[in-house]
């Protein structure tokens, strides 16, 4: 949750570091589904580790994709839970 509040932070927009806060209940909620399983936790460590060095790089072709990607994953294990 840290990590997305920072991401959101760090665009300097005032109104997405308040988004961030808004939703927090959620990306809570979310986490705890979605990181039942070691492996799961594992895999979104390393995807915010991989949109992290990204974004250091100044590389924001291939951090929207990581970004991307990863939401998608997380889109697709919710849809799952829901059916």
């Amino acid at each position: 949750i840290r990590f997305h509040q920072c991401l959101f932070k760090a665009t300097k927009n005032q109104i997405y570091y308040e988004l961030a806060n808004l939703i927090g209940d959620f990306f809570s909620k979310i986490r705890r589904q979605v990181l039942s399983s070691p492996e799961d936790a594992i895999t979104s460590a390393n995807e915010h580790d991989a949109i992290l060095d990204a974004l250091i790089e100044k590389d924001l072709t291939t951090a929207k994709t990581i970004l991307t990607d990863h939401i998608k994953r997380v889109r697709k294990y919710m849809e799952s839970e829901e059916n």
